[in-house]
């Protein structure tokens, strides 16, 4: 989750793969938990919001929903990019 929350490109790029290891090794050492509905669901689950906040990181090197929170103005793209995205609860 640290990575995953990182504002910065190489951390969060390194969570995909960090979460890909994961995912082998738990198939590897334990394929009965891994099996479809199991942990390996869980972590593909994991994998997909990471993949999209790791798009969002490398688009804007930062999480642009963050920006009124952290006294950053935003980018006029950032702007239109929040009119539609995803805000993660925020």
């Amino acid at each position: 989750m640290p990575l995953e929350h990182a504002e910065d490109k190489v951390l969060c790029a390194r969570m995909l793969t960090e979460l890909e290891k994961v995912n082998d090794e738990v198939k590897a050492a334990t394929p009965e938990l891994h099996e479809e509905g199991g942990v390996g669901k869980m972590i593909m689950a994991f994998h997909k919001f990471g993949v999209d906040h790791n798009a969002t990181v490398q688009q804007f090197g930062r999480y642009p929903h963050r920006n009124d929170v952290m006294g950053r103005e935003s980018t006029p793209e950032e702007v239109e990019y929040l009119k539609t995205a995803n805000r993660y609860g925020q």
